[in-house]
């Protein structure tokens, strides 16, 4: 019966294609947790610049909401979501001239384009 004899670097090469896969695999977890973070990190930037200016747009003090959601994190962005106050929202009441069909304010007497009494 022929037997093979192993050539005796073949076990080096073994071991040295090991520690390349080995360091293949510690390399690429290193950088997908590194992108996990930059990510996680990017995420919650975002986040607190929502708040701020959401905040902001309600009228609310956006520095101090901004500082809590940094603080608290989840917890403290559901209890802005919890409490902010609604959206302001304005109406624009607009009233025309009977006469000429020109703009004007609510509050006019006179029609500012044609100068006749508005009742």
């Amino acid at each position: 019966m022929f037997m093979f004899r192993e050539k005796p670097y073949s076990s080096w090469v073994n071991v040295m294609l090991q520690q390349q896969t080995t360091t293949t695999i510690v390399v690429f977890g290193v950088v997908l947790w590194l992108i996990f973070i930059i990510a996680f990190f990017v995420l919650g930037l975002l986040l607190c610049i929502w708040v701020y200016r959401d905040a902001q747009k309600r009228g609310m003090n956006g520095a101090l909401w901004l500082i809590i959601v940094l603080v608290g994190n989840v917890i403290g962005l559901l209890v802005y979501l919890i409490v902010r106050e609604p959206e302001k929202t304005y109406t624009l009441t607009v009233r025309y001239c009977k006469y000429c069909g020109n703009p004007m304010t609510p509050d006019a007497k006179f029609c500012p384009k044609c100068g006749k009494e508005q009742l």
